[in-house]
């Protein structure tokens, strides 16, 4: 993973690698650009965080998707065990 990718991982929380997780905070102690980058990133999400209002989707959007998903999977797993009987 690229540094610069990793510091977007670290400022999300992503990273669960420990070793990689320490290499991170200590390029961002010693190297400038690294830290520079991270404030930048720091700053953008929170940013973003306090800008962008959180509106929950209509109820009736929510059943829909979630009836199309339901077809979705159902009718894939048709597929499947009718492919399976070819077989």
């Amino acid at each position: 993973m690229e540094t610069f990718e990793e510091i977007t991982s670290f400022v999300d929380n992503e990273l669960k690698d420990h070793s990689i997780i320490c290499r991170i905070k200590s390029l961002i102690e010693e190297n400038s650009a690294i830290k520079t980058e991270y404030m930048r990133q720091t700053s953008i999400k929170e940013l973003l965080k306090k800008r962008c209002c959180r509106a929950n989707a209509p109820d009736h959007l929510v059943t829909n998707i979630k009836q199309q998903l339901y077809c979705f999977i159902d009718a894939s797993s048709k597929n499947k065990i009718s492919s399976r009987n070819r077989n």
